[in-house]
């Protein structure tokens, strides 16, 4: 069986006002089974908690990578990481993190790199993208064209080809023309 991680939110108004993460099997079938919410080290209470991505750390532990508006971050939004095996070892990413907001964590295996989008760092405009190699301190803009002066996020890369044949995907708010 596969596990899958997925956020369920609560609307008031017609806007959201709470999420929290939950798990699931899936079968080989697509069904999905035993869903139940993580535990409060991930749903914090009184925030919400939201994409989720899995990543497998230098020790080969795996790894919840999500973005939280809990207390005690370093802006509206930020990303956080916890240790699958446990929820232990809850993290704030401090060299990701800013005053501002981030989103849209993606963890590539295969490079062990994060990559998220900012509105807190210098870049094109809007949210950009950007990424974090394991070991390093400092992150990098991703370059045109990937970043563009309007939102970029969403980041994804599979993992499952040679690095030479990936296929990047990612979502760009482009103005409407009429």
């Amino acid at each position: 069986k596969t596990k899958a991680y997925y956020s369920i939110c609560d609307y008031g108004d017609g806007w959201s006002q709470g999420c929290s993460i939950y798990s699931s099997d899936v079968d080989k079938n697509g069904v999905f089974s035993n869903e139940m919410a993580l535990p409060a080290s991930v749903n914090a209470e009184n925030s919400s908690n939201t994409q989720p991505s899995i990543g497998q750390n230098a020790a080969g532990n795996e790894v919840l990578y999500f973005v939280s508006d809990r207390k005690g971050g370093q802006g509206g939004r930020d990303i956080y990481s916890v240790v699958l095996n446990g929820y232990t070892s809850l993290t704030n990413l401090t060299s990701v993190n800013t005053k501002d907001d981030e989103i849209s964590p993606f963890y590539h295996n295969n490079t062990q790199t994060l990559y998220w989008s900012t509105e807190g760092r210098e870049g094109y405009g809007g949210f950009d993208l950007f990424s974090l190699k394991d070991g390093k301190n400092t992150p990098e803009l991703l370059p045109a064209p990937y970043n563009t002066s309007m939102n970029d996020m969403f980041y994804f890369m599979n993992d499952a080809t040679p690095i030479s044949e990936h296929l990047f995907h990612y979502m760009t708010q482009k103005p409407v023309s009429r």
